[in-house]
């Protein structure tokens, strides 16, 4: 009997048997596939968008099953590709796919009237599962470290506490989700990213997943520019407006990988890019975006060492040099290439550019008076419940009346979303929230001096580069809300907690113990 089992044993796993079941198993899924996706075309009555949803649906659980990490790139991919907001018009495919729009608001669906949740979140809601599954079912896995979780703790329960005082005001839920969701997914995403990724390859593959999804973006401009006859005539802007953002974040990317090296072949990219970013980043046309960017590569130069900051100064004294050249012959130039400058004069400059005195009531003109008063009408707003603000979903104060414009959330969100957010959590939250962001940043800065892999220390400016672009882009603009940003931060700020595990695992392990006793036992 034992010797029956045994040849049944080893007839069962022969290497052919082994194949024949491999092969089953890939024709019975691809076989299920064909019904479903057929099922689907036939029951949406040939929608090429349902039965294409399906199909890269199908791919991605796969692919998530497979390796958590790569479902979780694949969800980084669609933020960066997908838009949340259509460019004034224009009709392209990657709004089209509606992948930040609640289900009952899909076209291309099956109306669901409690569709309040979009198809990001399913998505972020299938990776964080299989990830429970796959980790429960693994023995001895434990939870990663995460910094700054007192921080993200007291953050997010005021997040709570504002939802719920909003809604006990008499504010309106809907409203109330579009106001913190993106805020939602700021501290759901640095508690999640350290624990799918978790090495520097990790890293190294989200790192080409931004850069293929901005640029995927940059394109996008570029070519809406060059069917325009080479020109932005007609449209206010030819990005969205994180996409400029997100663009002056690959040139910092390419900037630390000269300064610090690390990865080659991402360097070669970037540089091969880099006309087709700069030429993307200028079609959108943000004032926003440039104002972070300059921030951003300010705040690169200030937070390197000494010796990295020397050896940054043969690339920065010339370009400040061609920079400075620039700005004198533009400066009060009507050309098409004194575009940028016109840009930064609009956010600074209430006079016509003759110098006469007289204001001229252009587009620019009137979005900055607007902003103004709705500044104005925070501080109003603020004045009235200071300490724990007006909570979200309800309308904040307006002493002096907004004009109407097309925008359903007007009287609920405001440009300058930093004033906005100390409206709707009040000091304490106000303070819990740069508590969180103050923290990483210098968290970020002293890693940064500490790290020795020179592709992770370029990652680590970045991360803190990101933090302080966005800072200043909020001031700006409405980035606190709009899902993309939000998401961006908040994997970057989970990376940082990856960084800071692999900097200690590499100091606990036996090579840098022996090489630190050895320095220790030679002496000077």
């Amino acid at each position: 009997m034992r010797n029956a089992a045994r040849i049944r044993n080893q007839w069962w796993t022969t290497p052919s048997l082994r194949s024949l079941n491999a092969d089953a198993i890939t024709y019975g899924l691809v076989t299920i596939s064909c019904i479903l996706i057929a099922f689907v075309f036939l029951r949406t009555y040939g929608s090429l968008f349902a039965t294409g949803a399906v199909l890269i649906g199908g791919i991605v659980l796969l692919a998530t099953l497979y390796r958590v990490d790569w479902g979780f790139n694949f969800l980084m991919l669609f933020v960066l590709t997908f838009g949340q907001f259509e460019v004034p018009g224009f009709d392209t495919f990657t709004f089209r796919v509606s992948y930040f729009k609640n289900l009952k608001e899909i076209e291309y669906l099956p109306y669901i009237s409690f569709g309040d949740v979009n198809l990001f979140e399913l998505h972020l809601l299938l990776v964080v599962f299989i990830w429970f599954v796959k980790t429960c079912l693994q023995k001895g896995t434990n939870l990663r470290r995460v910094s700054l979780t007192l921080q993200s703790i007291m953050w997010g329960m005021w997040l709570v506490f504002s939802f719920v005082l909003g809604m006990q005001k008499g504010g309106e839920f809907l409203p109330a989700l579009w106001e913190c969701r993106a805020l939602v997914y700021l501290s759901i995403l640095s508690f999640f990213v350290p624990q799918v990724l978790q090495t520097k390859k990790d890293i190294n593959g989200l790192v080409w997943v931004m850069i293929i999804g901005v640029t995927i973006k940059a394109l996008e401009g570029v070519l809406r520019y060059a069917d325009n006859g080479w020109s932005n005539v007609g449209y206010e802007a030819l990005q969205a407006h994180e996409d400029p953002l997100f663009i002056s974040m690959l040139i910092v990317l390419l900037f630390g990988l000269m300064l610090f090296g690390g990865n080659r072949v991402q360097r070669i990219v970037l540089v091969t890019l880099t006309p087709i970013l700069l030429l993307g980043f200028w079609t959108g046309q943000r004032r926003a975006a440039m104002a972070a960017f300059i921030a951003s590569l300010i705040t690169f130069l200030i937070m390197l060492p000494w010796a990295d900051f020397r050896r940054s100064l043969k690339v920065v004294i010339p370009l400040i040099g061609i920079l400075m050249v620039y700005v004198a012959v533009f400066w009060n130039s009507s050309s098409s290439l004194a575009g940028p400058l016109k840009q930064i004069r609009s956010g600074m400059d209430s006079d016509d550019e003759s110098g006469t005195g007289i204001v001229v009531k252009d587009q620019d003109y009137l979005s900055n008076l607007y902003r103004e008063i709705e500044e104005y009408n925070l501080a109003f707003t603020i004045q009235g419940s200071p300490a724990v603000g007006i909570g979200f979903g309800t309308k904040y104060e307006q002493p002096l009346k907004l004009v109407d414009i097309p925008y359903s959330l007007r009287d609920f969100m405001a440009h300058n979303n930093i004033i906005w957010l100390f409206a709707k959590v009040g000091t304490i939250g106000f303070f819990f929230f740069w508590f969180l962001l103050n923290s990483a940043a210098l968290k970020g800065t002293k890693l940064l001096r500490v790290l020795d892999d020179p592709y992770l220390k370029t990652v680590c400016g970045l991360i803190i580069v990101c933090i302080i672009g966005l800072m200043i882009a909020a001031y700006y603009d409405l980035h606190l809300v709009r899902y993309r940003t939000m998401i961006y931060v908040g994997t970057l700020m989970g990376v940082l907690s990856t960084l800071e595990t692999l900097h200690k695992q590499q100091n606990s392990s036996p090579a840098a113990s022996q090489d630190s006793t050895r320095q220790q036992t030679s002496g000077p």
